[in-house]
C-alpha cells in the first residue's frame, strides 16, 4: 500500500484502505464506507487525457449515475 497515491483521492463518505489494482485506465480500491463501516471496492477511472470531469453517485441494489463532462472544441 502506498499512502500517498491514497492521499490523491478524495472520497466525501469513504475511507480509501488499499490499492487493489492499478492500471492504465483505472485504479481500484480497498475501502470503508463511513455512515455504516460497510466494506466497498471502489474504481475510479483515469481521465488524464482530458480536461473533463467524472462524477459517479452508486446506491447499492438501485445502480449507479454517471456525469460526464468534456470540453468542446480547443
Amino acid at each position: 500500500m502506498t499512502t500517498a497515491i491514497l492521499e490523491v483521492y478524495r472520497i466525501s463518505g469513504y475511507k480509501l484502505i488499499e490499492i487493489l489494482y492499478q492500471g492504465f485506465k483505472a485504479k481500484v480500491y480497498r475501502a470503508i464506507r463511513m455512515m455504516d463501516q460497510q466494506p466497498v471496492v471502489i474504481k475510479i477511472l483515469q481521465l488524464k487525457s482530458h480536461t473533463g470531469t467524472l462524477k459517479v453517485n452508486s446506491t447499492f441494489g438501485q445502480g449507479s449515475e454517471f456525469e460526464i463532462t468534456l470540453p468542446i472544441g480547443n
